[in-house]
């Protein structure tokens, strides 16, 4: 089980809205991050960054995030870890669908991963398997594998661990042939959830799990596809700025989750009803039939539903 007696603080996200695989990121220093996109002429935005909050000592770090290596990730590998580095994260634990991937590239996806900087934000290579409802965290190699149960049990056997990607998504429970492999479950996707509060199904889920298997670690994950999707949750842990220990400590449950700077203890969550999951939801609805009508919406009303969302 988690530690999440320490203390939490938090770090300012960026504000930077961006949108298109088209779109030029540019590094201009590391307090400001610039965005080029080409309409015709060059329009340049720069999003000042806050303060660093968090002890010297302390990783904070964000999980579920794809690249280009996934076909829903709109940043190149290299400018994810700028952007990640630029807006104070310090580790990223990875998760590229392997609906993208077959063997080769995946070997040449680890390859551009250890060929990274190992200044800023540490980039730790993962794989998602939506039909399995798992994200794989910490894989080193790829050996030739015979379809995708036999190429996370290879990854499982190599060290890697295992967590139930985005609860909302499973239906009845998880396939039986991942529960040996589990190291826990993703009790918050502020992509799918919502960035106010774990959704209870999840945290049900979680604990049900529990009951059934023994102890499994809680992690809140971001689900990044796109740099507006940086939200405020972030996995706090005490260790080297090394891949291996970052990983050793998540699965021992050495580390802390917080949002926006204030102490989650997903436990004391469990089975409470959250109005920030049914706002969420409620907007996710009301903009989905917006979106439908024969006739324009006006902008201001879309941006105040999508602030919900």
């Amino acid at each position: 089980m988690a530690d999440f007696g320490k203390s939490f603080h938090s770090r300012s996200r960026t504000s930077a809205s961006i949108s298109r695989r088209s779109t030029r990121y540019v590094n201009i220093s590391s307090k400001s991050w610039a965005l080029e996109k080409k309409w015709g002429k060059s329009n340049v935005i720069i999003v000042p960054l806050g303060k660093r909050r968090v002890p010297a000592n302390m990783l904070s770090g964000i999980t579920h995030a794809h690249s280009t290596y996934s076909f829903d990730g709109s940043l190149a590998l290299s400018d994810l870890q700028c952007f990640l580095t630029d807006s104070r994260v310090d580790f990223c634990l990875m998760s590229e669908h392997v609906e993208s991937l077959d063997y080769e590239t995946i070997k040449r996806m680890l390859t551009d991963y250890a060929a990274l900087p190992t200044t800023g934000c540490l980039m730790i290579p993962g794989i998602e398997i939506d039909d399995l409802h798992i994200l794989i965290y910490g894989v080193t190699a790829i050996r030739p594998y015979m379809g995708i149960e036999d190429l996370a049990a290879q990854m499982f056997q190599d060290g890697a661990l295992v967590f139930v990607s985005h609860p909302v998504k499973v239906k009845g429970t998880v396939p039986a042939v991942i529960l040996p492999w589990l190291t826990g479950v993703e009790i918050w996707n502020t992509r799918y959830d919502g960035r106010g509060a774990p959704r209870p199904w999840n945290l049900k889920l979680w604990a049900e799990l529990q009951r059934e298997h023994g102890p499994l670690q809680p992690l809140a994950g971001v689900d990044f596809h796109k740099p507006s999707d940086l939200s405020h949750v972030r996995v706090e842990v005490d260790c080297g700025k090394d891949p291996g220990a970052i990983l050793k400590s998540i699965a021992a449950g050495n580390y802390s989750l917080s949002s926006s700077g204030k102490k989650l203890d997903p436990q004391r969550l469990v089975g409470a009803p959250s109005f920030a999951t049914f706002v969420f939801d409620l907007a996710v609805a009301i903009n989905r039939k917006l979106n439908k009508l024969p006739f324009r919406i006006p902008r201001s009303l879309k941006r105040a539903v999508k602030k919900c969302v």
